[in-house]
């Protein structure tokens, strides 16, 4: 992530730190495509387009090895936390 750099070789903020959260929730093939589908960007496009998209999405759910056969799995989500502090002017 190149806006990342702007923290290198500077004298105005601390080191930037990090940190990673995860989640997992379980869900079903229906709250994957009803979770996309709630998505602003896509609940703004026509219900042809929308029809091609849940089409498209059930497609790739049904060739993931890991959850054929599956009414529930888990969906892992990943939080990424950055945060620095200012560092005080020097004199």
């Amino acid at each position: 992530m190149e806006w990342k750099n702007v923290f290198d070789n500077q004298n105005f903020f601390s080191s930037l730190q990090h940190k990673q959260f995860t989640y997992k929730h379980c869900v079903t093939h229906d709250l994957v495509i009803n979770r996309i589908l709630s998505k602003s960007f896509i609940a703004t496009l026509s219900s042809e387009q929308q029809k091609t998209i849940t089409d498209e999405i059930q497609k790739i759910l049904e060739n993931i090895e890991e959850i054929q056969g599956l009414e529930e799995f888990d969906l892992n989500y990943f939080t990424d936390v950055y945060w620095c502090s200012p560092l005080k002017p020097s004199s």
